[in-house]
Parts: structure tokens; sequence; C-alpha cells
């Protein structure tokens, strides 16, 4: 019995994959969504602008009109 190989595909590289997580996460446009990023990714770079969105966007004494809707 032989066994053949398949090549699969190159892992991506870290940080795309976290962007495009972030990503997500501001599609979704929820708390839950940036607090799950940011407990995911502490000590990544975007976690500080997930902090700032979910700060700008979640608090509803700071929200500001027009910037703070879903990225779809």
């Amino acid at each position: 019995m032989s066994l053949t190989m398949t090549s699969a595909a190159p892992a991506k590289d870290g940080n795309i994959a976290i962007r495009e997580e972030y990503d997500a996460a501001l599609r979704r446009h929820t708390r839950s969504a940036l607090e799950l990023f940011i407990a995911r990714h502490p000590e990544h770079p975007l976690n500080a602008e997930a902090r700032q969105y979910l700060e700008t966007c979640f608090k509803e004494d700071n929200a500001v009109p027009g910037k703070c809707q879903s990225q779809n």
C-alpha cells in the first residue's frame, strides 16, 4: 500500500490572520466580537485599535454618530 502526499496550502502569515480576525470583528460590529479579539491578542498592535473602537462605539456617552456603523 502506498500513500500519496498532497501538498497543503502554506500557513498564512500570523499578522495577516490576525488582521482578518480584526476585520471580521468589525463586520460583526458587536461588543462581544471586539472583546474576544482583544482577549485573544493582548500583545498585538491592533489590540489598541480594537480598544479604541470599543470605547468610541460601545460606550453610550462616547458614541460618535456616523463613525460606528457596521463594516459590512
